[in-house]
This record gives structure tokens, sequence and C-alpha cells, in this order.
């Protein structure tokens, strides 16, 4: 056992404390090391990128006839794919869009639908906020927009999802667009929701009335900091 693994591990933990049920995140330890392994990658491991509660919480809660869309695609993708009817991916960057299609191509699967959706140029507003669902900006993307991106969704019919991940670009104006199109039981899952501009004061209003299944930081694949995953359901 690599003695600093272990201390990286514990650190965070300790640093991540909120109480005694933060002795729950011991149990990720031996899956949380494996992901560092040289070579691992969500998408050679077919596994999201989001902490390994949510992962268990979607390993027990999609099924065979369950429709996702996706928000950003890579090992999510493949996760869902092996475990849903349909998977619907939009991507706003080409060059990661290619791969991934690449790789599911290579499966031959006949479940995915993938869109390419890059941003366009410009802002919709002089002065855009990254929290603001109506700006559609994100805070790593200046002078352009994502409402094309946030809005693919719009084409499919309300509450016709089971499960939206939104782990792409303007996470808010994506939540907005999404919630329409889940299902009554369906869930939300927002990645990195410890950003605090992914929930600002629109989407916190939006989501009121959403039981949260899921909030609070944990390990997750690939990196050795805790994220955080949070999980709504629609009701």
């Amino acid at each position: 056992m690599n003695i600093r693994y272990v201390e990286a591990f514990l650190g965070q933990v300790l640093i991540n404390w909120t109480g005694i049920a933060c002795v729950k995140n011991l149990k990720h330890y031996c899956r949380w090391r494996r992901s560092l392994f040289p070579g691992a990658t969500p998408v050679s491991d077919e596994q999201p990128w989001i902490t390994f509660d949510a992962i268990e919480c979607l390993e027990e809660r999609v099924k065979s006839s369950h429709n996702v869309f996706e928000f950003g695609g890579g090992g999510s993708t493949l996760f869902f794919l092996k475990r849903c009817q349909v998977v619907i991916t939009v991507e706003h960057d080409e060059k990661w869009f290619l791969v991934l299609k690449n790789r599911i191509d290579d499966k031959e699967v006949k479940n995915w639908v993938g869109r390419l959706v890059e941003p366009e140029p410009g802002s919709v507003t002089t002065y855009p906020s990254a929290s603001n669902p109506d700006h559609y900006s994100s805070a790593d993307a200046e002078d352009v927009n994502f409402r094309k991106y946030a809005s693919s969704i719009d084409s499919y019919p309300d509450e016709y999802f089971d499960v939206v991940l939104v782990d792409g670009r303007s996470r808010p104006a994506c939540i907005k667009h999404a919630l329409p199109k889940l299902k009554s039981g369906g869930l939300i899952v927002l990645d990195n929701a410890d950003r605090s501009y992914y929930i600002g004061p629109e989407i916190e209003k939006m989501l009121k009335e959403y039981p949260v299944l899921l909030c609070k930081k944990g390990p997750s694949p690939y990196v050795e900091s805790f994220t955080q995953t949070n999980i709504w359901e629609k009701i």
C-alpha cells in the first residue's frame, strides 16, 4: 500500500469533514486508488467522472428502459450506453467529440445519438454572468455564447428523459432547459456543484421543489481532491 495516497485520501476526508457521515467516504478508497493508476481514464474505464457516491446512485437507479441526455460526454456516455435504452449526448468541443464518436463507433452500439454543437460568437448580453441561465455564458469561454448548445434538448418532448447529466458548458442554462424535459421521478445530475456560480439565485429557485438525493463533497475518480456532484429528483 502506498502511504502517500492513504495520507492524501485521509487528508481530504478531514478537510471536507462535516460530520460522522463522512466516514462513509472510506469505502471508496480502493476504487479511488485504482482510478489513479497509469492509463486509467473515464473512457477506458467506461465510468463517469463524477463522485463515487453519484456513480453508485446512478448504478442503483438507471434502468434499461431509460432515456438519458448528457450535456458533455465521455466515460459517462459509455457507462449509460451499457445500461440504458437511448443516450443522447451534446458536446461543444469538436476534437473531443470525434474521439468519443470513434470510440463508440468501434463498439458498434445502436443506442447513441451524438451532436456536436459548438459555441456561437458573441455574448448575448453586455455583461454576461456565468450564474445567470439566460446569459448562456461559461466562466472559461469569453466572447461566445452557448444558447444553441443549452437549448439542444428543446427538440425533445417534455417529460421525455429519465436522467439528464449536466457536465459541460453553461450549466445553469442547461439546467433551465433540461427541467421541463425530465420525467417525474427523473434525475438531474450536476457535476462540480461546489462551484457557487452553477447554482445561483435563479437556478436555486427552479430547483427549490426538487428533493435532493445527493449534495456533498466526496472522492471522485482520476483526481486526488474531493469534488461535489449533486443529484435532484423531479417529483
